[in-house]
């Protein structure tokens, strides 16, 4: 009988372990898919609130954290194991974390995986190759850590960050952010040096940006920020690089001159206003998808340094036809209407104009 007992024992402690890896996290809180790779979670429905995520399930090792696998938990932490190569579009989006710490196996992180959390601070692991767009936006990042040569976007944290980061090559490099309020603007301010502005206050009409806030240069307009203002007029100062994702979204722009500091407009900045009379500058490189749509363009003129115009960039709109410069190299779907005569100019055209 004794000898039955231990056998009994020993059983369910061993079906126990296979279900409880480190700390004590039951492995059916996980929702998950198998591949010959390796798992996949998809789900979380467990009640802790900092869950450890299994290395391995049923003797699988845990390769992916997929798609929107544990948004909306309102998680407080979480322990990622050292055998995730890929953190999936929004696999974290809006919960409470504080702190994270990526995994050095770690190689991708999907767009929005980590938006609208409370991390004050990032480490990303030199084995990780691409971070997607906004996969830290909205948080209260004060600390961000990049390895060498790491495919960052735009949005991925700060424009700020992204500018200075492309601009020395992909060097690696640790960014100190101080998040302060000034007048009516929140701002950013990158390694003492520089300003983006990340958030406004005032009800002004027609508004003037300050082209130096705290004695610093503003050099990005961060995603939103003049959204939804009823403006009517802006004057953008010539020293922002980058304006970023629905800037000035949802306002009642007529004129705008976009200053020649600007490199990149992000995707619909402009969308539904009333601009009727756009002028870009000499040096832009991008036009984000929708940047432009939903105004009263009539007229453009595109600077012979663009690069790539997005997908709806100039849809709905009073255009009748548009000439791309040389130098265009990527034209998204519908980046006109469909009854804009659109051309390309030779390179015979552009010699004249040289």
């Amino acid at each position: 009988m004794i000898k039955k007992i231990m056998f009994s024992s020993i059983c369910l402690c061993f079906l126990l372990l296979n279900h409880l890896p480190a700390f004590g996290q039951n492995t059916d809180d996980f929702e998950f898919r198998k591949s010959n790779s390796g798992i996949t979670i998809t789900g979380y429905k467990g009640s802790n609130k900092a869950p450890v995520i299994p290395e391995k399930i049923n003797g699988s090792p845990v390769i992916k954290i997929g798609y929107q696998a544990f948004a909306y938990k309102q998680l407080t932490g979480v322990s990622i194991p050292n055998s995730v190569t890929e953190i999936d579009t929004a696999a974290f989006y809006n919960n409470r974390l504080s702190h994270i710490t990526l995994p050095d196996s770690l190689t991708s992180v999907g767009d929005v995986a980590f938006s609208y959390n409370r991390l004050t601070g990032v480490t990303i692991p030199r084995s990780v190759k691409a971070i997607g767009a906004e996969a830290f936006s909205e948080n209260r990042l004060t600390m961000i850590s990049l390895p060498d040569n790491v495919d960052i976007q735009l949005t991925s944290f700060y424009l700020s960050l992204y500018d200075i980061y492309m601009r020395s090559g992909k060097k690696s490099s640790e960014f100190s952010i101080t998040l302060v309020v000034s007048d009516r603007y929140e701002i950013a301010v990158l390694d003492h040096s520089v300003v983006e502005i990340l958030g406004y206050h005032g009800n002004e009409k027609e508004l003037v940006i300050p082209a130096r806030i705290n004695g610093m240069p503003v050099i990005a307009i961060g995603n939103r920020v003049f959204s939804h203002n009823h403006l009517t007029d802006v004057v953008i100062p010539n020293s922002v690089l980058i304006i970023g994702d629905d800037a000035f979204i949802h306002n009642k722009l007529t004129n705008v001159v976009i200053p020649n500091s600007v490199r990149i407009i992000g995707n619909g900045a402009f969308v539904d206003n009333e601009i009727s009379n756009l002028i870009l500058p000499d040096f832009i490189i991008s036009i984000g998808n929708a940047a432009f749509t939903s105004n009263n363009i009539s007229e453009l003129v595109l600077p012979k340094t663009l690069v790539n115009i997005g997908f709806a960039a100039f849809s709905s709109n009073q255009l009748k036809k548009v000439t791309l410069p040389v130098s265009v190299k990527s034209v998204g779907e519908q980046a006109f209407d469909s009854s804009v005569k659109v051309k390309k100019a030779n390179i015979f055209t552009e010699a004249l104009f040289n």
